[in-house]
């Protein structure tokens, strides 16, 4: 069965309560969906690249924090190798004081990357987090759009 437009605008004139609707202002209405539409599938593509590009970013920062921990252990391995050769020549009490007093500076320093490692990782994951739920809001909502609108297309077409 084809549709005649003509059946269809009356129609869609005789649902919206319409007995003189203007065609111009029909197609005019049709035409700002139809851009409203196009508009927001826009924005969509543009968030859902800048949520690639802030991803890429979170990947390279968590690449570097890797590399700086890689860096970290070869120094204290480094320092405990001298440490070992600085205790075969020493006095074995002073030496003993002496890596204490390191070891105590060690584990504070450590202590101290640890803690800043914890909160640039608990940072960066908030904010991925927070990413991941806009992204996902907008998504939602251009979503709920895209039906709305392509259901006001379909009304518009019969």
């Amino acid at each position: 069965m084809e549709l005649d437009p003509d059946d269809a605008e009356d129609t869609l004139a005789r649902n919206l309560g319409e007995e003189n609707y203007d065609e111009k202002k029909l197609k005019k209405e049709h035409a700002k969906y139809k851009q409203a539409f196009f508009d927001m599938e826009k924005k969509q593509q543009q968030t859902e690249g800048k949520c690639k590009e802030l991803t890429a970013k979170l990947q390279e920062m968590f690449s570097a924090l890797k590399l700086v921990k890689a860096e970290n252990q070869t120094i204290a391995a480094d320092l405990e190798k001298a440490e070992a050769r600085i205790q075969a020549n020493a006095d074995p009490e002073r030496e003993a004081y002496i890596q204490r007093y390191a070891l105590e500076k060690l584990k504070e320093e450590y202590e101290g990357f640890k803690k800043q490692v914890e909160d640039k990782d608990l940072k960066q994951s908030q904010e991925l987090r927070r990413l991941q739920e806009n992204l996902a809001g907008r998504s939602q909502a251009d979503e709920a759009s895209k039906q709305a609108m392509a259901a006001e297309l379909r009304e518009l077409a019969r």
